[in-house]
C-alpha cells in the first residue's frame, strides 16, 4: 500500500470512530486537503477541521512505526509552512495503536515555540530540527506523551481507536 492509500485508509478509520460517537463526518476536498491542510471535518457541538496523523517509522532503517514518537513538520518539503502550523486546522488529530490523540492547532504553536530547540541536526533528534537532504523541510520529532498532556487542555479529548 502507497503513502497517499494509508493516509486515506487512517482518515476513513478515524471517520468511522468519530460517526460512531455521534459526530456528523465530511472530508475534505483535494484543494481543502492541499491547500488549507485538513482532511475531515468533525461536528457535533462545534465543527473542527482536523488533520489526521499516522504512526510512522522515526527512522527509515525502523522495521516498524513507533507510537511512542511522532513527526512534526514545520516546513513542507517546498519551503512553504508545514501542517503542524497549519492556519485552516482547527486539530491535529495523532494516532496511536490504541488511542487518537485530537490536539488543537494553537496549543501545538506553542508548544513548538517554546519546546522545540532551534538546533539543527542532521539525524533526528528529539525537539531538534532536522531536515532531508534535497528537500526544503523542516521537521522535529516529540514525544507521543507531550501530544497526550495537550490533548488533556483541548477539545475533543483523547478518543479510543476502533
Amino acid at each position: 500500500m502507497g503513502f497517499l492509500e494509508e493516509g486515506k485508509k487512517i482518515e476513513q478509520e478515524f471517520a468511522r470512530d468519530f460517526e460512531a460517537l455521534g459526530y456528523i463526518v465530511r472530508f475534505a476536498d483535494e484543494k481543502e486537503d492541499m491547500e488549507e491542510h485538513w482532511d475531515v471535518m468533525i461536528m457535533r457541538e462545534g465543527t473542527w477541521k482536523v488533520d489526521v496523523k499516522d504512526v510512522k517509522k522515526i527512522n527509515r532503517s525502523d522495521t516498524t512505526p513507533d507510537q511512542n514518537y511522532h513527526w512534526l513538520e514545520i516546513k513542507n518539503v517546498n519551503g512553504d509552512l508545514g501542517w503542524a502550523l497549519s492556519k485552516k486546522a482547527d486539530v491535529i488529530c495523532f494516532a496511536t495503536n490504541d488511542l487518537w490523540i485530537p490536539v488543537g492547532t494553537w496549543r501545538l504553536k506553542e508548544y513548538i515555540s517554546e519546546k522545540v530547540e532551534k538546533e539543527y541536526c542532521d539525524t533526528p533528534k528529539l525537539y531538534k530540527l532536522y531536515s532531508r537532504k534535497g528537500r526544503d523541510d523542516l521537521l522535529t520529532i516529540v514525544p507521543t506523551l507531550d501530544l497526550m498532556y495537550l490533548a488533556i487542555k483541548s477539545s475533543p479529548r483523547p478518543i479510543p481507536r476502533g
